[in-house]
């Protein structure tokens, strides 16, 4: 039990500091400054602050996205939705919502359903999927292709481990 413990310590001090390590870019070609407050916001638009969306998108988010279905290219942040928090590139953030989804997530999803390319962090949600995960799975299924950490979960599975399947805990360095 300490092993787990120190394990989920360990995975988030992990997380801490490769949230840090990623810094904001703004595109350099586009014609318009950022916007610091937006109700929706358009694809084209970078937005450092507050979003507030219905059905919103935008290329780069940094700051906080509050409403029921919120994408953007790039997340840094804080992603509180309703239906759907997604980052089609980049997310160093803590994403909340029925369903969350990230190609390159750094930081925490907290959902029924979580899905990334590639974690760096937790995933916690009835259903956990991810590409390659370093870090913490839990929740009722947890599914991986490449893992450096472990699932807790009724069906945990690690497809490149030699125990690919492992109900309750499976653990792969």
């Amino acid at each position: 039990m300490k092993k787990a413990l120190y394990g989920m310590f360990a995975s988030l001090l992990m997380m801490g500091s490769a949230v840090a390590q990623i810094e904001p870019t703004l595109d350099p070609e586009k014609s318009s400054d950022p916007v610091f407050f937006a109700f929706n916001g358009t694809r084209s638009t970078d937005i450092i602050g507050l979003r507030l969306n219905i059905w919103g998108d935008c290329d780069s988010l940094t700051g906080i996205d509050i409403g029921l279905h919120g994408d953007t290219t790039n997340m840094y942040g804080f992603q509180f939705n309703i239906l759907k928090s997604g980052a089609r590139d980049q997310a160093a953030a803590f994403q909340l919502a029925l369903f969350n989804e990230a190609n390159e997530l750094s930081g925490l999803q907290l959902g029924l359903w979580n899905a990334t390319t590639s974690t760096t962090g937790v995933q916690i949600g009835l259903v956990n999927v991810a590409g390659s995960t370093k870090g913490v799975q839990i929740g009722l299924i947890n599914r991986t292709d490449a893992m450096h950490g472990y699932q807790i979960g009724l069906v945990n599975v690690i497809r490149s481990s030699s125990v690919p399947f492992c109900p309750i805990l499976n653990v792969y360095y």
